[in-house]
């Protein structure tokens, strides 16, 4: 997951600095990317909880 951190900081900063055109193409073009991404993060999200309800 660490891989991606470049990433997500490129699209933030195209999220809060960028032009709304810089915005459009990052939804239109991004969205794939952006979504396995989120999904990634669910799955591991989902792995930590259920680690730690086992541990207490």
């Amino acid at each position: 997951m660490l891989h991606a951190e470049p990433l997500i900081g490129y699209w933030l900063d195209i999220l809060c600095l960028g032009s709304t055109e810089d915005k459009q193409e990052l939804f239109i073009k991004g969205r794939k990317e952006v979504e396995e991404i989120a999904e990634r993060v669910r799955v591991c999200r989902e792995r930590i909880l259920e680690r730690n309800r086992g541990s207490a």
